[in-house]
């Protein structure tokens, strides 16, 4: 208790009003003090001393408190008293109810005036409530250190008994029992036996060893699973048991059933002479769960140690293995019977290479179903190693693993010498327990009749596919009601031939299933005679045929499509123009091949096995370089590429021809590649053509350019002349209007002359491209310059037309390209757009510079392009029939925007057209720019 001094009464800390406390945290207020005065001989001074009746109910009571409840000590206390000596004494006692209550009661001496004692003052003030939280902490603090005890007890490496012995020693310590005890459940026996017991030792200890289920109290503790807890042990206990009770002083008893989930393992219970708690009661429930799963733990760990010496000792061999297949351990009969070493290393043996070699692939494959669906079961026959001689061992593998995942855990394994087994089932018949096990196991209906034809068994399959059951003292021939009306009859009279003639018998039926559908079953039964060779019945054989007759149907169907899609394909093949051939992917194994293949080749179709065997074709890419066998289009298409590729190619007659070949993968649905196919064109004569026509260009080109050379020669010397004439000459007015009349003559002429070279030009160009003859003189130019000059030059030949021009701020615009070549092609595309658009709308030209190239651009107000129109005009020859040209600069053979295309791909470029019907063109083209 924490003494303060109270500044309003002067009194010291035992004052009504003070807060009692431990460490810094108020606990209980007091009860409030009563103060009263005590004589110089220790009697009560009371407010009255006139009559008792006057004496106030408060004085009353503290009259019956002090003398019945004062502290014996009281003597002392008035003697410490009367010398000056303070002393507050605490005293507990028990009221009318039998409650307990704690009092501090102190003795203060009272002076006079003359400084002489007068009388005493006794101070009483009630501290039960302090008491009380005190006692709780001291009881959760000994609470706290039995679990912790108990706990310590369960992780040690003890025995059981051991561990029970320190947990029943706890719980004597720290619950102030006097007798813990606690048993363990033999379910076998259906008794407890004592394991441990700590505290005052009990009489007749041999009669508590093993107890029954069936006595009361502790065996009802097991029955019920229920804990059975008092306070008053002496009247809730059986009258016989009474005596030994009274006899110990036992007040309070507290009996737990220990419990693993819903399984009962024991009893721990505890005797004690005082009452217990519910916190007591609450702390021994926690309690007896841990020692529940310390039982249950060493039961697991003692039976894992019994599990470990039965296989040591075991004449099987058994062994664990990791599952990528290597030896963790074995027991001594596995070392025997496979030659290992009496001890290994964990992951030193490989389990394949423990086995003979002619078993090793059959145990590789029972190792891959293991991994799959858990266990497998199986045969093997091999050399004892042990004795030398041929075995035959039942081994059986089982994946152990954790439930959630099969990628950690590990094999066992368990094999049995079973040779002797099966010897004696070569010589005996199989015995009906083994024949029941094999017909549940399968995948077909097997029965059995008595020799009158009652069916005496039939398998599990019977039952789910009927769903009736055959049993003794039944009417074994209700499965007849099951036949389809149709086949009722006929199978009745064949079975019952068979019965009289005692021959095997087959025929087909249709029987209704448990769920209502008929299903096709062909039924076989054979006669068997018992060991005498007495006729005892038949056995025989249901076997569900539908789903056969239904792949059968479904197969034939299949097959007939399957020919007509064929007959279809062949016959489509036969008539193509084209060559086909199709490859296996990935080999490049040839499959098939149409009849062109072989005109086309001129020989006969070869059946190549591989790609490497494709060089027994014969070709060169256009370049001159051979064709090697990766690079034909049939060789990639199997590779899953698309390719289309002009070969020249030396066919069976020995002449040389040319043609196109385009190669695709063909897919499943997967998108794999499962073969590919190539289409074969021969395009000999259309070569031919393009020479021929090569050469006319050419030849017309060079016939038609002299004399044009020689008439535009002329007419420049003409207007020289007329033009000097004018000059040195003052003539006549109507001469004069003649001069200018021959002279508008001789620019219309000259007009037309640059017309019609320009129409020389492009075929000598188109002439040059098929040949790949076009020549290029790449350098470096000003592009802006290039485009300035290119629009100025067509405005000052065409005045009347406007040309705009849009371009990027003055700056050298550095390409390296040959500069003539890009000027044709801008006034290409200039003069189109002059030619096609009205005459008082303008033409723009414009030039854009990007990251890594310039884009040049024409756009005019014409007519516009359809899309098809737009694919088309880069194509030799090709002209738009829907559109008229509005001015008359003249005609064109239509080859020079297919020259224009040509030009910029040689400078690495592109050209394109954008255009909408009705609203004009943008045609355009872009060059790299020049680092």
């Amino acid at each position: 208790m924490t003494r303060s001094f109270n500044k309003k009464k002067n009194l010291p800390s035992v004052s009504p009003d003070i807060v009692q406390q431990v460490g810094e945290s108020p606990l209980c207020l007091s009860r409030p003090t009563s103060m009263h005065r005590l004589d110089l001989e220790g009697k009560p001074l009371l407010s009255s001393t006139e009559s008792p009746a006057t004496v106030t109910a408060e004085e009353q009571e503290w009259l019956h408190f002090w003398q019945r409840y004062a502290p014996l000590q009281k003597e002392d206390m008035l003697k410490d008293a009367r010398s000056g000596k303070i002393k507050t004494v605490t005293c507990d006692m028990r009221d009318e109810k039998g409650e307990r209550h704690w009092w501090d009661v102190t003795i203060l001496p009272v002076f006079g005036a003359q400084g002489a004692l007068n009388h005493f003052l006794v101070l009483t003030s009630e501290v039960t409530a302090y008491h009380q939280i005190q006692a709780a902490l001291e009881e959760q603090l000994r609470l706290a250190q039995l679990n912790m005890d108990v706990s310590i007890a369960l992780t040690r490496e003890l025995s059981l008994q051991e561990m029970l012995k320190h947990c029943a020693a706890a719980l004597v310590k720290n619950l102030g029992a006097e007798r813990a005890c606690i048993w363990t459940l033999d379910e076998q026996e259906k008794v407890l036996e004592l394991q441990a017991d700590a505290g005052v030792p009990i009489e007749n200890r041999v009669e508590h060893m093993r107890i029954p289920l069936q006595s009361k109290l502790i065996g009802e503790i097991v029955q019920t699973k229920r804990p059975i807890l008092t306070n008053s042990l002496l009247d809730d206990i059986a009258p016989e048991g009474r005596e030994a009770i009274q006899k110990a002083g036992m007040v309070a008893f507290a009996g737990f059933p220990l419990m693993i989930e819903q399984r009962a393992v024991g009893v721990m219970v505890v005797f004690t002479r005082n009452p217990l708690t519910g916190a007591t009661f609450h702390a021994m429930e926690s309690v007896s769960l841990g020692i529940a799963l310390g039982i249950e733990r060493k039961n697991v760990e003692e039976g894992q140690k019994r599990m470990g010496l039965l296989i040591e000792q075991s004449t099987n061999a058994i062994c664990a293995v990791s599952l990528d297949g290597y030896l963790l351990q074995y027991n001594p009969a596995c070392s025997r019977m496979l030659g290992l070493p009496a001890q290994s290393a964990p992951r030193s043996l490989r389990l394949l290479d423990c086995f003979p070699q002619k078993v090793r692939q059959r145990l590789q494959e029972a190792l891959r179903q293991v991994h799959e669906t858990g266990q497998w079961e199986g045969e093997l026959e091999l050399r004892n190693a042990s004795s030398g001689k041929e075995i035959v061992i039942a081994l059986s593998i089982i994946l152990v693993a954790d439930p959630q995942s099969r990628r950690s855990g590990w094999l066992a394994l368990a094999a049995h010498d079973i040779t002797a087994q099966k010897h004696v089932e070569s010589t005996l018949k199989k015995s009906e327990e083994m024949f029941r096990t094999l017909a549940n196991q399968a995948p077909m209906i097997i029965w059995r009749s008595d020799e009158h034809g009652n069916v005496i068994y039939a398998n599990e399959l019977w039952k789910r596919f009927t769903g009736l059951e055959v049993k003794e003292g039944e009417d074994s021939m209700s499965w007849l009601s099951l036949l389809h009306p149709e086949d009722r009859s006929r199978i009745i009279e064949a079975r019952t031939a068979a019965h009289k003639a005692r021959r095997t018998y087959q025929d087909q039926a249709r029987m209704r299933r448990a769920d209502g559908e008929y299903r096709t079953l062909v039924v076989t039964g054979s006669p068997c005679y018992d060991a005498r060779g007495t006729f005892s019945g038949f056995i025989g054989v249901n076997m569900d045929i539908t789903e056969r007759q239904r792949a059968e149907e479904e197969r034939t169907r299949l097959l007939h499509s399957l020919a007509v899609e064929r007959s279809r394909f062949e016959e489509v093949l036969r008539n193509l123009p084209s060559g086909v051939l199709i490859a296996e992917a990935p080999s490049g194994r040839i499959m098939m091949g149409n009849e062109q293949v072989e005109r086309i080749f001129r020989g006969k179709l070869f059946y190549a096995e591989n790609v490497e065997q494709y060089n027994e074709w014969t070709g060169w890419h256009l370049d001159g370089t051979p064709m090697q066998p990766h690079e034909w289009p049939l060789a990639r298409a199997v590779h899953g590429e698309y390719a289309t590729e002009t070969v020249k190619y030396l066919r069976g007659d020995g002449t040389i021809g040319f043609i196109t070949m385009s190669g695709a993968p063909i897919k499943d649905e997967h998108n794999n590649t499962v073969a590919g196919v190539v289409v074969i064109n021969d395009i000999t004569e259309q070569k031919m053509l393009e020479r021929k026509q090569e050469a006319f260009f050419s030849i017309i080109s060079h016939e038609l350019k002299t004399p044009l050379t020689a008439i535009q020669g002329n007419v420049q010397l003409a207007m020289r002349r007329i033009k000097r004439i004018e000059q040195r000459e003052e003539l006549p007015e109507h001469l004069a209007q003649s001069f200018d009349d021959i002279q508008g003559f001789l620019d219309r002429c000259q007009q037309q002359l640059r017309v019609q070279n320009r129409l020389i030009n492009d075929l000598l160009d188109i002439s040059r491209a098929q040949s790949d003859r076009l020549e290029i003189h790449p350098s470096l130019c000003d592009l802006y310059e290039l485009v300035t000059e290119t629009v100025l030059d067509q405005q000052s030949a065409q005045p009347q037309r406007e040309i705009r021009l849009e371009l990027p701020p003055k700056e050298r615009i550095q390409v390296k390209a040959d500069r003539d070549r890009i000027g044709q092609v801008l006034l290409n595309y200039l003069t189109n757009a002059l030619k096609y658009s009205p005459v008082d709308k303008p033409v723009t030209v414009g030039l854009d510079v990007e990251p890594r190239q310039v884009r040049v651009w024409v756009r005019d107000q014409g007519p516009g392009l359809s899309p098809k129109a737009q694919r088309q005009v880069w194509e030799q020859f090709y002209q738009e029939p829907t559109i008229q040209a509005s001015s008359k600069i003249g005609v064109g053979l239509g080859l020079g925007l297919y020259i224009c295309q040509k030009l910029i791909r040689d400078h690495q470029g592109e050209v394109g057209v954008d255009s909408k019907e009705g609203e004009g063109s943008t045609f355009w083209f872009t060059l790299p720019l020049s680092e």
